[in-house]
């Protein structure tokens, strides 16, 4: 998670404290690892961008706001999935593949390039040679991103931010990729090309991006009303099963092997210090999907690595509490149950980190 902002004004309008600024603060409570605002100003507009990153991805960390040495400038919050499909280099977050890709190539190429991207993402992106600025997020917006452009004028320029306390801030509709003229001070859409452009209002619209929504099967398969027992289903299923197992290998091993190589706590010292502690952590109630996972990362990770297992529990209350705070709870006790046997199976440190709250 980062967080990243965009201010458009006037060269010739002073700011007006009350609308355009970002809240730094909140912004940087998204990135903690770095932070920094990058202004560009050419002879209409005072752009400014700002960056905050949560190193997640990547050998080294990747400082935002990105600047291409054409003047292009690139804000990310996201989290490309199938990056070892889109990038044949290892060890590179998707920050940086994504900007080293954009900037050296046509407006057209982000649009397709966007479109590829599996996960959750929002964007500002400054094409210097196009006088544009694009943005966006993702097809389902799971990562929020806010605008001003409801009301803007040209008088007032705009924000985009990807967090606010505003008022005047509310949601980029995830329809598409959003293009700004900054000559013309036009906004257009390029939309995704399942979206219905009837419901899209006044907006100007662009060639469509296209995305393949793949659709659910809501059907059972015939064979499945003769199956008289779990043993039988496994084995006329047991190849479907296996697959099952190894696509489930394939996306944990892009979570956990892409990482920066240090934890939180050692950042700051990265260059120096050799950090031993768990950069790894799952929300462990000891539960099926839980335990899965975890003997998952196992097979992902090098012996030497840790990981920590956060059990949470919340207080027992009424007649089943026998004193004070207790929290003898299923979760708690699934969760130490199933701790003790994943230490068993699979030899590395596990730190079980038993999280207690009040309800």
């Amino acid at each position: 998670m980062c967080g990243i902002g965009f201010i458009l004004s006037p060269k010739n309008i002073s700011k007006n404290p009350q609308k355009t600024p970002l809240s730094i603060d909140l912004l940087e409570r998204r990135g903690p690892n770095w932070s920094k605002t990058v202004v560009v100003k050419d002879e209409n507009w005072s752009m400014e961008f700002f960056g905050s990153v949560l190193w997640l991805q990547g050998s080294k960390i990747t400082l935002q706001p990105v600047q291409g040495d054409n003047g292009d400038v690139f804000l990310w919050n996201g989290d490309a999935y199938n990056i070892g499909e889109l990038s044949s280099e290892e060890g590179i977050s998707d920050t940086k593949w994504i900007s080293d890709n954009i900037f050296e190539n046509d407006s057209d190429f982000l649009l397709d390039l966007i479109s590829k991207v599996k996960g959750p993402w929002c964007f500002v992106y400054y094409k210097k040679s196009a006088q544009k600025v694009y943005f966006g997020k993702d097809h389902f917006g799971r990562h929020s991103l806010l605008w001003t452009l409801d009301e803007v004028s040209i008088e007032k320029g705009c924000t985009i931010c990807s967090c606010g306390a505003e008022r005047y801030l509310t949601e980029v509709p995830s329809f598409g990729v959003f293009e700004l003229d900054l000559l013309k001070f036009e906004v257009s859409l390029h939309p995704w090309s399942t979206l219905n452009t009837e419901a899209l209002g006044k907006l100007k619209i662009c060639d469509q991006i296209h995305f393949s929504l793949n659709q659910l099967n809501m059907t059972l398969p015939i064979h499945i009303q003769s199956i008289n027992s779990i043993e039988d289903y496994v084995k006329l299923n047991y190849g479907i099963i296996d697959d099952l197992e190894t696509l489930l290998l394939k996306s944990v091993k892009r979570r956990v092997t892409n990482l920066p190589r240090f934890c939180r706590t050692c950042v700051a010292q990265a260059v120096e210090v050799n950090c031993n502690h768990a950069k790894i952590a799952i929300l462990f109630s000891g539960g099926l999907d839980s335990t899965i996972l975890a003997a998952l990362v196992h097979r992902c990770l090098p012996q030497d690595e840790s990981v920590d297992l956060i059990n949470v529990a919340f207080e027992l209350e009424g007649k089943n509490k026998r004193f004070g705070f207790e929290y003898n709870v299923p979760d708690r006790i699934s969760g130490i149950d199933a701790y003790e046997e994943i230490r068993t199976l699979y030899h590395r440190e596990w730190n079980l980190v038993n999280s207690s709250r009040l309800t």
